[in-house]
């Protein structure tokens, strides 16, 4: 079974194009995503683009709730810039071919672009599919979209033999470069990481690795945040309880900016948000699973949610925290099974929600027999 209902998205490998992808010849605009639950966040955290239910997209506003304006055709946002918006469009008959769509923020998501063609390897999919996944990230820079993406394939029925297993699996990713106004493509190899990630990552090879929840999945490698590398730790008193802090080192250089540390006293290892830009620590003490918010870049504290929220998928944009809360599954046509999800909006200092709103269904397939 296959979970592809959320956003599917690499935020912490997306930062590091601006390490490894060379300028374009003009002078464009720029952007970095800002990344919610089923879709981004302009970069003032005014509006948010989500995936809606048939498919297509909402535009929110972000401290109200309140609808701007929604398209039907099925496509995912990318990266808002200026008033424009980058998002993935689907091939309705090749599972293995999108195209990017340029959308006009200010004339309620008009189309003002569509580019080329990008093609994926053959066996890759973009959809849900048994035995596939691919997870994509966009930026802008000086007028170019940089999409980096990745995909597998793996063996996806009864518990498989090793042969078995060998066989199915495949994985590819790269580099996709969108000149966002003529729609010409341009297809690269995956970036090289930084050297100070490479120095730091020799140095963490040396202890013991400690795996943490990145907003998208667990890694032993450091964020980049702003212009620094970030990393949580923990250490284990004997009675269980961990003192949390954060570890910073130079992106340039690798070398070690200093250790800081946050909290003493709580049972659960912390977890990064959705953004990249916030740590969810468990409230000292467990006050109905209460989760303290603290700032990546200052180490500061920002707020606190309740338990439901936290700590995956959620995010934190300005003085509010986004996360969905799902219903039963429920059964559709061709073997596809749906969440209906909300989208809530939280104050981070008083909890209280702000708005919901009904977004795109977590979808899973039925296991196969």
């Amino acid at each position: 079974m296959i979970d592809r209902g959320g956003s599917r998205t690499l935020p912490a490998l997306a930062v590091l194009l601006c390490w490894a992808c060379p300028p374009a010849a003009g002078g464009g605009p720029s952007a970095s995503p800002l990344p919610l639950p089923r879709g981004v966040a302009d970069e003032d955290g005014r509006t948010g683009f989500l995936v809606n239910r048939t498919g297509g997209i909402d535009a929110l506003a972000l401290a109200t709730g309140e609808l701007l304006w929604s398209t039907d055709t099925p496509a995912r946002p990318l990266v808002p810039f200026g008033s424009r918006l980058a998002v993935e469009v689907p091939d309705a008959r090749r599972p293995n071919v999108i195209r990017v769509a340029v959308l006009n923020v200010a004339r309620k998501g008009k189309r003002l672009l569509l580019s080329d063609p990008v093609f994926f390897p053959e066996w890759a999919s973009v959809n849900l599919d048994y035995g596939r996944s691919f997870a994509s990230s966009g930026s802008v820079r000086d007028g170019e979209l940089f999409l980096r993406w990745e995909a597998h394939a793996f063996y996806d029925g009864d518990p498989p033999s090793r042969q078995q297993k060998q066989a199915a699996r495949r994985d590819a990713s790269g580099v996709v470069r969108v000149d966002l106004d003529t729609g010409r493509v341009r297809m690269l190899g995956p970036e090289p990481p930084p050297d100070g990630l490479v120095k730091v990552r020799r140095e963490l090879s040396r202890g013991r690795a400690q795996s943490y929840w990145d907003g998208h999945d667990w890694t032993t490698d450091p964020l980049l945040v702003g212009d620094t590398l970030v990393k949580p730790w923990w250490e284990e008193a004997p009675d269980g309880r961990l003192k949390v802090g954060l570890r910073r080192w130079d992106p340039g250089t690798g070398k070690g900016l200093g250790s800081t540390e946050l909290l003493r006293g709580t049972k659960l290892r912390p977890a990064v948000s959705l953004d990249g830009r916030h740590l969810l620590v468990e409230a000292v003490p467990a006050e109905a699973g209460a989760w303290l918010v603290f700032d990546l870049p200052t180490g500061k504290a920002v707020g606190r949610l309740s338990a439901p929220a936290g700590p995956f998928g959620v995010a934190v944009v300005g003085p509010h925290a986004y996360f969905t809360e799902c219903k039963a599954m429920k059964m559709r046509p061709r073997g596809v099974m749906e969440q209906p999800t909300k989208l809530k909006a939280v104050s981070l200092k008083t909890g209280q929600t702000l708005w919901e709103r009904p977004v795109a269904p977590r979808r899973a397939l039925v296991p196969l027999p």
